[in-house]
């Protein structure tokens, strides 16, 4: 064969592998191209599924509640989420009944002296929640009894509540009540209060127009006495 045959030869055979190898090459690009492009559309496919599958969940609760849902749809909202919710509902059901153990501590701040007791829980404190308890103590607060006031009473707290145990304190300090009367004039009259000024000592008819402009400027006030020698000299003096 002539050596002009053969170049030919070869040139076609060369001509032919590169056509090959380009088109394999394309047909790979292609081929990466459609792939990347597939993925994408797979993947907006699963989020669009996704999303449509949490909406579904949000509308089943909203329908019919949280304590409805089948067992896999709270599975998959968490174990820890059920968890706190069945805490949550332990503590705010837990009340004061009649075998609880009742634990009323009283501290003297005066003397820095604390005391526990153990008593039965009061019938007025059976059946309270926590929240309860807290309204009850508040309301004690703002409407102190005259014995406690003349003891001092200062705060009354929870200091641990459960169905089991309840633990109140009572701090008292008799330093902080320095005056034991309240006097003052309503409806023309002194009047004696204890010094909480709500509860009433003594309605003496002593008329205030007949005291000097000075005493009835203080008794519009309102005068504070110590204890009752105090209160009854002050009385004895308007009187002569």
């Amino acid at each position: 064969m002539s050596e002009v045959k053969k170049y030919t030869l070869y040139h076609y055979i060369a001509s032919i592998t590169i056509v090959l190898l380009l088109v394999g090459l394309c047909y790979l690009i292609s081929y990466q191209v459609v792939k990347m492009q597939y993925g994408r559309e797979l993947e907006n496919k699963l989020f669009s599924l996704a999303e449509d599958l949490e909406a579904g969940v949000l509308q089943y609760q909203a329908r019919y509640g949280q304590a409805s849902l089948p067992s896999s749809s709270l599975q998959a909202a968490g174990e820890r989420d059920t968890a706190g919710q069945a805490l949550a509902a332990t503590t705010k059901t837990a009340t004061i009944r009649t075998d609880s153990d009742y634990v009323l501590e009283v501290y003297d701040r005066e003397r820095d002296y604390l005391s526990k007791h153990e008593l039965n829980p009061p019938a007025y404190l059976i059946g309270l929640d926590r929240k309860g308890l807290e309204e009850y103590v508040a309301d004690y607060m703002e409407h102190v009894p005259l014995d406690e006031f003349q003891m001092g009473l200062i705060s009354y707290e929870i200091v641990s509540f459960s169905g089991e145990k309840v633990v109140l304190r009572k701090v008292y300090d008799q330093s902080t009540v320095p005056y034991q009367y309240y006097l003052v004039v309503e409806r023309g009259y002194l009047v004696v209060y204890y010094a909480d000024q709500k509860t009433v000592y003594e309605y003496t008819g002593i008329e205030a127009s007949d005291l000097p402009e000075e005493e009835q400027v203080k008794l519009a006030y309102g005068i504070f006495l110590k204890d009752q020698s105090e209160l009854y000299g002050l009385l004895q003096g308007y009187s002569s």
